[in-house]
Formats: structure tokens, C-alpha cells, sequence
């Protein structure tokens, strides 16, 4: 799979997590916004399931807060150090990326110095966690050629990544040991 293919497939995956479901609380009454043809009417102080699109709109708008849909630092933390205490592949949130990519873009818009620390130290946790895993998949894919057995902890971004490392493993060690 060439990259303009895998970026393809990740734009993809942030679309179908956008049009996802989250929860929100309503902070403000909504008389009938119309956005994008949603339409929606809400009174203060109730929760509601909507599109992340929409949740997305209303906050940055004020009306409305997130529930439960961003990843806490204390969680990156269980992460960084579940990776770092074995060899293998700890299982994560099958949206983990999407969900701290969406979470990284939040605090990228809010004007505030408590915004811009959180945003710096999610950053730093995620590369030291994307690093970490990545140098499990690469081992992974250089050292079988079944690689199914081997997905089961993976996210989605991490199977396609996977899936073209084994094959590039694969064809450089047939091509260096080729005998024609």
C-alpha cells in the first residue's frame, strides 16, 4: 500500500469517528441550530448522544460540554507505562489515536496557558507511546511472516501500518537472499 493509500484509510477512520456518537451536556438552551442539515433542539442541563461533528460545533460554541470522550493524562500515563514494562503490544482504545488527535485539536483552539500545558503534555506522552509502539510492530513485523496472530492489541492506524511492514520485511529479506 503506497502512503497516499494509508492516508486514504486514516482520513477515512477520522470521518467514520467523527460521525461517531458521543455524549454531551447541554449548557445553553439550542432552539432548532441547523448545522450541516442536523437540526436540534435542547434545553439546558440535558444530556444528549450526537454526532462528534456536532458535539464539536457546540462546544466551541459554548454550548455544550464533552462527556467522557477525551482521554485523561493519567490514562497516558497507565499507557506509557504498560508499554514499557513488556515486550508485547498492551491492548489500547480501539479510538485511542482518533480520540487524542480529536483532544489535541480541542486544546489547539482554546486560548489559555492551562490549554497550551495540557496540550504539550499529551503531546510528549503520545510520541513517547507512539515511539514505543512503534518499535513493537517493526520487531513484530520483521520477525514472521503470519503476522494475524499479532493484531489482536492493535488499533485499526496500527493494522495497516502492520500489515506494510510484514510485506516490506518479507520481499527485503526474499530479495537479499534471492539466489537468481
Amino acid at each position: 500500500m503506497e502512503s497516499q493509500m494509508i492516508d486514504t484509510f486514516i482520513k477515512r477512520l477520522q470521518f467514520e469517528f467523527e460521525e461517531g456518537s458521543v455524549q454531551v451536556k447541554i449548557l445553553k438552551d439550542i432552539n432548532g441550530l441547523l448545522e450541516r442539515e442536523f437540526k436540534l433542539t435542547s434545553k439546558r442541563g440535558q444530556e444528549k448522544t450526537i454526532p462528534l461533528w456536532i458535539a464539536t460545533e457546540l462546544v466551541k460554541q459554548g454550548y455544550a460540554k464533552l462527556k467522557d470522550n477525551f482521554i485523561e493524562l493519567s490514562e497516558l500515563h497507565d499507557v506509557l507505562k504498560k508499554e514499557g514494562e513488556t515486550h508485547a503490544l498492551q491492548s489500547i482504545d480501539k479510538d485511542f489515536y482518533l480520540k487524542v488527535r480529536e483532544q489535541l485539536r480541542f486544546l489547539k483552539k482554546i486560548d489559555s496557558s492551562t490549554a497550551n500545558q495540557s496540550f504539550e503534555k499529551i503531546e510528549a506522552l503520545i510520541r513517547d507511546i507512539l515511539s514505543m509502539r512503534l518499535f513493537k510492530l517493526l520487531k513484530i513485523a520483521s520477525q514472521t511472516r503470519n503476522s494475524r496472530d499479532f493484531t489482536e492489541h492493535m488499533t485499526k492506524e496500527e493494522r495497516i501500518l502492520f500489515q506494510e511492514l510484514s510485506s516490506l520485511c518479507i520481499q527485503w529479506k526474499d530479495n537479499l537472499f534471492s539466489l537468481d
